[in-house]
């Protein structure tokens, strides 16, 4: 049985992973908490173990959450700048 997960055939299931969590928290509490969670997980990832390709693609994908948060959580913006691509 073949992996559905998104982003699994490309290798960056981990990087949308990371969104979705992030949109999951937005979702579910708000802007701020999002914020606040982003900040908790780029910190996590910063101090624990050694860096790998999979941590730096995840904090890079987390930072550049933040740094456009109002396109990640404008879903209307979201859809319009994925269809660009």
């Amino acid at each position: 049985m073949r992996d559905e997960r998104p982003g699994v055939q490309d290798g960056i299931e981990h990087m949308v992973e990371e969104v979705l969590d992030v949109l999951r928290c937005y979702k579910d509490f708000g802007a701020l908490a999002a914020d606040s969670w982003i900040r908790c997980r780029l910190e996590d990832l910063k101090q624990n173990g050694e860096e790998n390709v999979v941590k730096l693609e995840s904090a890079g994908v987390l930072e550049h959450a933040l740094d456009h948060a109002e396109q990640l959580f404008d879903s209307a913006l979201f859809l319009e700048k994925a269809e660009t691509v």
